[in-house]
C-alpha cells in the first residue's frame, strides 16, 4: 500500500486543504514556529515569506518538496535545496496587481496629501519586472508620468524605454520593486543607501513594497530625525517582524508588509503551489484558478475616473492599516505579525 504524503503547510495560505487535501495529510501551523522537529516525517513543505528554510531548518528531515506562496525567495536556501535534490516551487507576479495597486494608491494619496496634481509627478519605479510593470501600468492609467529603470533588463536589451539609476534621482517619487540580493552583478542590499536618501528632498517621496533591506532603514531614520532625505512610505522593513518603532515614528505612511495581500493575490500563490506540486507529483491538476476568484477583468484601467476612485479608497484603508500599526508600544513584533496573520480580506480594484 502507498504510504500518504504528509504535508506541513503555513497557516496562512488559503485554500490549501481544498486544493491539497487530496494530495497528502496536511498539518497546519503558524509560519513563524515551524521547526526542524515539525517536519522529521514530512514530505511537504509550503510557507510563506516568514519561514526561513534553510539547512537547519531541514537536516534530518524527508522533505523533498518546498513551496512558498510568495514572489520572492531570498527566506529560502535555494542552493541547500539543489544539493539535496529538494524540488522547490514558488509564486512570481501572483501578487503583482495588488502591489501595483497599493503604490498607485500610496501616491494619489501623497498627491492629495500635498496638495500637488497627480497628473504633474514624475514617478521612478526601480524594477521593471511582475510588480514595477503592474504598478506602471496603474500608474500610466491615471494619466501619472511613469520612468522605468532595471539595470539588470537594460543590459538584457529589454525593449522598453529603461533609464539609469542615477536618473530617478530628479523624480518626485521613488519606489522600489526587486527581488533583495546581497551578492551578485546586480546586488540590491542597501540599494537606497545614505548617498541616495542624503540626495533627496522632502518634497519627494520614497516607496518600498519590495524587500525592508533594499533600503537602509538605519540611515533613512537619521536623515528624517534630522528632517532631512525624503518622505517615505514603507510596507517592508529591515528585521521584521522586530522592526524600528522610531523609523515608524518618522514614515509618511507604515504598513505591516501586507502591499500584496490581496485575497486574489494569495490565491494565486496558494493555486501556484497546488499546479506545480502535481507536475511533481504528475497528476492530474483537477481545478482552475477561476474556481477560486473567477475571472478577472482590466476594464478599470480604461476609465481612469473610475480607477482613481478605487485606488482613492484604497489610501483611504491603508491609513486605516497604518494606525493600527501605529496603535501598538513596542516592541512591536507579535503586533507586527499579528496584524498580517489577522488582516481583514482586501480585494483587487479588477475582483
Amino acid at each position: 500500500m502507498k504510504r500518504e504524503l504528509q504535508i506541513v503547510a503555513d497557516e496562512n495560505i488559503p485554500l490549501c486543504k481544498e486544493l491539497f487535501r487530496s494530495l497528502g495529510k496536511i498539518r497546519i501551523l503558524p509560519g513563524r514556529a515551524i521547526s526542524r522537529a515539525d517536519l522529521l516525517d514530512t514530505d511537504v513543505l509550503l510557507v510563506r515569506s516568514i519561514t526561513r528554510v534553510d539547512k537547519d531548518l531541514l537536516t534530518g528531515t524527508r522533505v523533498g518538496f518546498v513551496g512558498s506562496a510568495t514572489i520572492g525567495t531570498d527566506h529560502i536556501d535555494t542552493g541547500y535545496l539543489r544539493s539535496r535534490d529538494i524540488s522547490f516551487a514558488f509564486a512570481p507576479g501572483c501578487n503583482a496587481r495588488a502591489v501595483g495597486e497599493y503604490v498607485s494608491g500610496v501616491i494619489l494619496e501623497w498627491s492629495r496629501s500635498r496638495n500637488r496634481s497627480p497628473e504633474d509627478l514624475q514617478v521612478g519605479i526601480v524594477g521593471a519586472g511582475n510588480t514595477g510593470s503592474e504598478a506602471a501600468r496603474l500608474l500610466a492609467a491615471l494619466g501619472i508620468q511613469c520612468h522605468l529603470c532595471d539595470p539588470p533588463l537594460s543590459a538584457a536589451a529589454d525593449p522598453r524605454e529603461l533609464v539609469s539609476f542615477q536618473a530617478l534621482r530628479q523624480m518626485d517619487v521613488i519606489s522600489f520593486h526587486v527581488p533583495l540580493e546581497r551578492s551578485g552583478p546586480w546586488p540590491t542590499w542597501h540599494l537606497a543607501d545614505k548617498d541616495l536618501l542624503t540626495g533627496m528632498t522632502r518634497r519627494q517621496l520614497l516607496v518600498n513594497a519590495s524587500r525592508g533591506a533594499v533600503v537602509d532603514n538605519r540611515a533613512l531614520r537619521e536623515l528624517a530625525e534630522q528632517g532631512r532625505g525624503p518622505e517615505f512610505a514603507l510596507d517592508v522593513w529591515e528585521q521584521e517582524p522586530a522592526i524600528d518603532a522610531d523609523l515608524l515614528a518618522c514614515a509618511w505612511l507604515g504598513t505591516p508588509h501586507i502591499a500584496g495581500y490581496s485575497v486574489e493575490g494569495k490565491v494565486r500563490g496558494s493555486f501556484a503551489l497546488y499546479r506545480q506540486f502535481c507536475q511533481w507529483l504528475q497528476v492530474p491538476v483537477q481545478s482552475s484558478l477561476n474556481d477560486w476568484i473567477g475571472e478577472q477583468s482590466r476594464s478599470a484601467l480604461d476609465d481612469p475616473d473610475r480607477l482613481k476612485a478605487a485606488l482613492t479608497e484604497l489610501g483611504d484603508r491603508l491609513r486605516a492599516d497604518e494606525a493600527d500599526l501605529r496603535r501598538a508600544k513596542p516592541p512591536l513584533a507579535a503586533h507586527f505579525d499579528r496584524l498580517r496573520s489577522q488582516y481583514p480580506p482586501r480585494h483587487e480594484v479588477t475582483a
